[in-house]
């Protein structure tokens, strides 16, 4: 995403990484600073929380601004507290990651007529949904450069395995999202340097896939061309392990020189049963296998019959995964976690790699079969195969 601030004509960028849970908002590299900048949100916290729910305090039965999306749903610390509250529940809870991606042809074809209208409702939702969240992003990057969404255009990432719908998906949402940030007035103002032809009014100027976007962000392969002793990028590890699995990509650059560079995707894998979600899973077992050993509760408790108590461990959990990464132990502690019992244990580094030890070795292995390829010349039989050479992992 890129900005204009008022009365300048240099371009500032800014990086949005919508993940499936969470999602983070950073102004790029600048004349004084060679580290991106991170945007903090309303509650200074160096992340949003990627969930939005209906604002029960704006449903007050009047019909309101139908392009303002944002008094209709929370995101970030209020979700999760609505969520903690109970007030979120499967029916009303929204990932946007997955939302932005819904097309039509994700409605099945269905003879029932209602079963079709409840999908359309649901799509319709869901669209709300993540044309809010996506202007929420928007409305972060803008205050953070004094710009605003008129003058804001943007470059999507979407998967390796994106289809056409889904990518056509993404770009409408993202499109809605920033343009309900406009006023009207502004609107009509566009719309007419439009017709004559002075300007156009996407906002989306291009798509690429999510590993070569982490190359650019990162500055490969154009680094060889700013410095005429570096040797050429040509292939590039792009590891991405998020809350939803595991990916590898390779990418080679074809370009003949390191003035020419282009970027192709030669191969690609993911593993949903590697997720960071399954990582916290096994924090949140062990934490809740803890407490009800020690207040004598039977096994399962908190897993299975406290909803409110899991919600609770697992938004702990997440801050515990996050310290683990800068210390060598962590307390968790929560107030009245489950009948009005206290939890209060402490993780260290060697006990939370001894729990992700299985998850850790699957990673690896997955990791030593992609770096081995076969030769070029053909797969014959007891032919080993040869380890792929990486110019940079990212």
């Amino acid at each position: 995403m890129a900005s204009t601030n008022e009365g300048a004509s240099k371009m500032t960028a800014i990086g949005i990484d919508l993940g499936s849970l969470n999602a983070r908002v950073a102004i790029g590299p600048s004349s004084s600073s060679s580290i991106p900048t991170m945007v903090s949100s309303a509650q200074g916290a160096r992340y949003t929380l990627a969930i939005s729910t209906p604002d029960q305090s704006s449903s007050d039965g009047s019909d309101g601004d139908n392009n303002n999306s944002n008094a209709h749903y929370v995101f970030g610390e209020a979700a999760r507290r609505s969520l903690q509250r109970g007030g979120g529940g499967s029916e009303n809870t929204r990932l946007v990651r997955h939302l932005s991606t819904l097309s039509v042809s994700d409605i099945l074809d269905d003879d029932d007529e209602e079963f079709k209208k409840e999908q359309e409702e649901a799509k319709e939702e869901a669209a709300k949904a993540s044309n809010a969240f996506l202007a929420h992003l928007a409305t972060l990057a803008c205050d953070a450069t004094s710009s605003t969404a008129s003058s804001s255009r943007i470059v999507l990432s979407v998967p390796n395995d994106a289809s056409h719908d889904m990518i056509q998906g993404i770009v409408q949402r993202t499109e809605d999202g920033v343009k309900s940030l406009i006023p009207s007035a502004e609107k009509k103002s566009i719309k007419k340097r439009v017709k004559k032809g002075e300007c156009d009014d996407n906002v989306v100027l291009a798509v690429l896939t999510d590993a070569a976007a982490v190359c650019l962000a990162h500055g490969l392969p154009s680094v060889a061309a700013n410095d005429a002793t570096a040797a050429t990028v040509k292939n590039i590890l792009v590891i991405d392990w998020g809350a939803t699995g595991l990916s590898l990509t390779h990418l080679t650059n074809l370009g003949s020189s390191s003035s020419s560079n282009v970027l192709s995707t030669v191969r690609s894998t993911t593993s949903s049963s590697l997720s960071g979600s399954a990582i916290r899973t096994l924090l949140v077992k062990h934490c809740a296998q803890l407490f009800e050993r020690k207040n004598r509760l039977p096994l399962g408790t908190i897993m299975e019959e406290s909803k409110k108590a899991r919600l609770k461990l697992q938004n702990v959990c997440d801050e515990t995964l996050r310290t683990l990464s800068k210390s060598n132990s962590v307390p968790v502690t929560i107030d009245g976690l489950y009948d009005g019992l206290d939890l209060n244990v402490v993780i260290s580094k060697p006990r939370f790699d001894v729990l992700c030890h299985s998850l850790l070795r699957q990673a690896e292995e997955i990791l030593m079969t992609f770096a081995h390829v076969v030769p070029d010349d053909g797969n014959k039989e007891g032919e080993t195969k040869k380890r792929q050479r990486y110019d940079a992992v990212l």
